[in-house]
């Protein structure tokens, strides 16, 4: 069967394509924090959860979800083989989701949890996804 002259196989293969490009775009989202830096530190100092935070501070923020990543990825590999990729990769994009949804919470309160949630569990979220 075809659809448009492009025989089913040919679009099972392209939406496989899309979707990977989907999944790196988010996973992606890691290395634009340094736009989001100055961001991120003025709402903390404005919002008074941190007055004396520096931007020099928010780098422990991409550092940790580097870390997190680069230390969860033979785990999301160990899933992968239990699991399968499609399953790994969801988990991994929900881990990752959570951690920004939280963000929005723990960036009211304190550097810390702000560090915990879009640090920790962003970068792990990523690191599952990634393997």
């Amino acid at each position: 069967m075809t659809i448009l002259g492009i025989s089913r196989r040919t679009w099972r293969g392209l939406s496989v394509l899309f979707g990977g490009v989907l999944v790196h775009l988010s996973f992606g989202t890691l290395y634009t924090f340094g736009n989001l830096n100055p961001y991120l530190t003025s709402y903390m100092r404005w919002h008074g959860s941190d007055p004396d935070l520096q931007y020099i501070d928010c780098a422990w923020v991409f550092a940790t979800a580097t870390m997190g990543q680069a230390s969860t990825m033979f785990m999301g590999g160990i899933l992968e083989r239990r699991l399968g990729p499609r399953i790994t990769c969801l988990l991994g994009g929900w881990f990752m989701s959570l951690g920004v949804v939280l963000t929005y919470f723990s960036v009211q309160h304190s550097f810390a949890l702000t560090v915990l949630t879009y640090g920790v569990m962003f970068g792990v979220g990523i690191g599952f996804g990634y393997a």
